[in-house]
């Protein structure tokens, strides 16, 4: 069975959810730009920053396509929500080492032509500066050639603050950049320096879609690589 078979099965679901959250986001103020970048159908790894549990629906709902999500496995022995989630189209990864079983479903996906949202940063940045990005973004783009599509959220921090579960009002900017292709590095799959270039250049690419005023400093030196 495909990806797309997978959530075929859970339309009513998927939708349901979508329509859900889409009412609840855009209630709030939602300021979005970029879609036109999304390409309508082909592979495609959806890369975002990450400041809130709220973020996966929130880039679910901006994108005019059905995606699927890189969520933690912790997320699927949650009491109900475990249930739901793999019906929303998520498939658990392991943190914290290297999980491939979760890399070949992701893969297989974007062989199928699916859309995969993943986390560079591998978990949430509480303080709001982006975070070193992990190596699994730039790899499964190397591995699979699919175009990388930077998003950048701002405000999705707001709605669910750490230790809350209950969604706070606060207004939310989603920006979408041009997706990114690396020619230059498709031939060395398995370089580790090749891997840090790609995180470099989707972080940069982030980064450059953050407004001025707000954008956090970040550790290292993704800015210089746009």
């Amino acid at each position: 069975m495909t990806g797309a078979d997978r959530l075929s099965e859970n339309t009513w679901v998927f939708y349901l959810w979508r329509a859900l959250f889409r009412s609840l986001f855009r209630s709030m103020g939602l300021d979005l730009a970029g879609t036109e970048n999304v390409p309508a159908q082909g592979p495609l790894i959806v890369a975002s920053n990450h400041r809130s549990h709220a973020d996966p629906p929130l880039v679910g709902v901006v994108l005019p396509r059905p995606v699927h999500y890189m969520a933690k496995r912790e997320l699927f022995r949650v009491p109900i929500l475990g249930s739901v989630i793999p019906r929303m189209g998520a498939f658990p990864v392991s943190r914290g080492h290297p999980d491939r079983r979760a890399l070949r479903y992701a893969l297989r996906l974007l062989s199928e032509g699916e859309a995969v949202v993943m986390f560079p940063e591998g978990t949430r940045s509480l303080d709001g500066r982006l975070r070193e990005p992990e190596l699994g973004v730039a790899l499964i783009a190397l591995k699979s050639r699919a175009p990388v599509l930077p998003v950048a959220l701002q405000g999705s921090e707001h709605i669910l603050p750490k230790h809350s579960v209950i969604p706070h009002a606060h207004p939310l900017k989603v920006r979408v950049g041009p997706p990114l292709t690396f020619d230059d590095l498709y031939g060395k799959r398995g370089d580790r320096d090749s891997m840090v270039e790609v995180g470099r250049r989707i972080m940069g690419a982030i980064d450059s879609l953050l407004d001025p005023l707000v954008r956090p400093r970040p550790p290292g030196s993704h800015r210089r690589a746009c």
